[in-house]
């Protein structure tokens, strides 16, 4: 059924009076399905984007600090704050998407 459902869906045949409610049902849920991986994938490089900062500020912290114990703690501080944001964004990117 999928091979016959295609061309109605992605518009590329004109749908028979008699299949035009299925391949309307068939249009929306092929809509939702992509429109979900899309979701996914912008989670996904989101994640991607929050892990290549949080290595690169982890990485200036430690140079800032080098090896004075105070400002690491101190500098350490800041960088959780920092992680903590980022973790929040990616929390409200997938409540704002029922993920």
């Amino acid at each position: 059924m999928q091979g016959e459902l295609m061309p109605y869906v992605q518009g590329e045949t004109k749908v028979p009076a008699r299949d035009r409610q299925v391949a309307r049902r068939a249009k929306e849920t092929y809509d939702e399905t992509r429109l979900a991986g899309y979701r996914v994938s912008g989670g996904m490089a989101l994640a991607k984007h929050a892990m290549d900062e949080t290595a690169a500020l982890d990485a200036h912290r430690r140079r800032l600090a080098g090896d004075d114990p105070l400002l690491g703690m101190a500098l350490l501080d800041i960088e959780a704050e920092a992680i903590q944001g980022a973790k929040s964004t990616i929390h409200r990117y997938h409540d704002d998407w029922n993920l």
